[in-house]
Protein backbone atom coordinates (compact mmCIF):
# COMPACT_ATOMS: atom_id res chain seq x y z
CA UNK A 1 0.00 0.00 0.00
CA UNK A 2 1.34 3.44 -0.95
CA UNK A 3 2.16 5.84 1.83
CA UNK A 4 0.50 9.24 2.12
CA UNK A 5 3.42 10.97 0.38
CA UNK A 6 2.83 8.87 -2.73
CA UNK A 7 -0.89 9.57 -2.71
CA UNK A 8 -0.44 13.34 -2.39
CA UNK A 9 1.73 13.73 -5.48
CA UNK A 10 1.16 12.63 -9.03
CA UNK A 11 4.25 11.36 -10.88
CA UNK A 12 3.43 12.71 -14.29
CA UNK A 13 5.34 14.58 -16.95
CA UNK A 14 4.68 17.89 -15.18
CA UNK A 15 6.06 16.78 -11.79
CA UNK A 16 8.62 13.96 -12.25
CA UNK A 17 10.75 15.29 -9.40
CA UNK A 18 7.87 14.67 -6.97
CA UNK A 19 8.34 10.92 -7.38
CA UNK A 20 12.02 11.24 -6.49
CA UNK A 21 11.18 13.09 -3.29
CA UNK A 22 8.75 10.33 -2.38
CA UNK A 23 11.35 7.64 -3.12
CA UNK A 24 13.84 9.42 -0.86
CA UNK A 25 11.26 9.47 1.94
CA UNK A 26 10.62 5.75 1.46
CA UNK A 27 14.32 4.96 1.79
CA UNK A 28 14.80 3.16 -1.53
CA UNK A 29 18.14 1.30 -1.22
CA UNK A 30 19.76 2.29 -4.56
CA UNK A 31 18.19 5.67 -5.18
CA UNK A 32 20.96 6.72 -7.59
CA UNK A 33 20.13 3.82 -9.94
CA UNK A 34 16.41 4.54 -9.65
CA UNK A 35 17.02 8.20 -10.52
CA UNK A 36 18.95 7.23 -13.65
CA UNK A 37 16.38 4.62 -14.71
CA UNK A 38 13.52 7.06 -14.22
CA UNK A 39 15.33 9.82 -16.12
CA UNK A 40 16.08 7.45 -19.02
CA UNK A 41 12.48 6.23 -19.17
CA UNK A 42 11.03 9.74 -19.09
CA UNK A 43 13.43 10.92 -21.81
CA UNK A 44 12.70 7.85 -23.96
CA UNK A 45 8.99 8.69 -23.75
CA UNK A 46 9.64 12.35 -24.62
CA UNK A 47 8.29 13.45 -21.24
CA UNK A 48 11.44 15.42 -20.34
CA UNK A 49 14.36 17.01 -22.16
CA UNK A 50 17.87 15.57 -22.08
CA UNK A 51 18.94 18.40 -19.79
CA UNK A 52 16.14 17.74 -17.34
CA UNK A 53 16.88 14.00 -17.46
CA UNK A 54 20.54 14.72 -16.68
CA UNK A 55 19.61 16.89 -13.69
CA UNK A 56 17.16 14.24 -12.48
CA UNK A 57 19.81 11.53 -12.79
CA UNK A 58 22.41 13.72 -11.09
CA UNK A 59 24.75 13.48 -14.07
CA UNK A 60 26.48 16.02 -16.29
CA UNK A 61 24.63 16.51 -19.59
CA UNK A 62 27.47 15.03 -21.66
CA UNK A 63 27.49 11.87 -19.53
CA UNK A 64 23.70 11.57 -19.81
CA UNK A 65 23.81 11.94 -23.59
CA UNK A 66 26.44 9.20 -23.79
CA UNK A 67 24.32 6.96 -21.57
CA UNK A 68 21.17 7.54 -23.64
CA UNK A 69 23.03 6.99 -26.89
CA UNK A 70 24.70 3.80 -25.62
CA UNK A 71 21.23 2.42 -24.91
CA UNK A 72 20.15 3.11 -28.49
CA UNK A 73 17.81 5.93 -27.51
CA UNK A 74 17.63 8.60 -30.23
CA UNK A 75 18.79 11.95 -28.93
CA UNK A 76 16.62 13.81 -31.41
CA UNK A 77 12.97 13.42 -32.28
CA UNK A 78 12.18 10.49 -34.48
CA UNK A 79 9.04 12.01 -35.99
CA UNK A 80 9.09 10.99 -39.68
CA UNK A 81 8.09 14.44 -40.92
CA UNK A 82 10.89 16.05 -38.89
CA UNK A 83 13.39 13.52 -40.24
CA UNK A 84 12.19 14.11 -43.82
CA UNK A 85 12.47 17.87 -43.29
CA UNK A 86 16.01 17.50 -41.95
CA UNK A 87 16.99 15.40 -44.97
CA UNK A 88 15.51 18.00 -47.33
CA UNK A 89 17.48 20.75 -45.56
CA UNK A 90 20.67 18.72 -45.87
CA UNK A 91 20.06 18.22 -49.60
CA UNK A 92 19.52 21.96 -50.01
CA UNK A 93 22.70 22.72 -48.12
CA UNK A 94 24.71 20.25 -50.23
CA UNK A 95 23.30 21.75 -53.44
CA UNK A 96 24.16 25.25 -52.26
CA UNK A 97 27.68 24.22 -51.33
CA UNK A 98 28.17 22.46 -54.69
CA UNK A 99 27.36 25.62 -56.68
CA UNK A 100 30.42 27.31 -58.13
CA UNK A 101 31.30 30.66 -56.60
CA UNK A 102 30.23 33.66 -58.68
Amino acid sequence: MAGPALKERHADRDHPQALLVDLEQLGVPDLAAVRVALAVALFRNAAVSAGFAARMAGKPLAEMLILLSSQGIPLTGNDKSAVDEAHAEMRSARNWLAKPAS
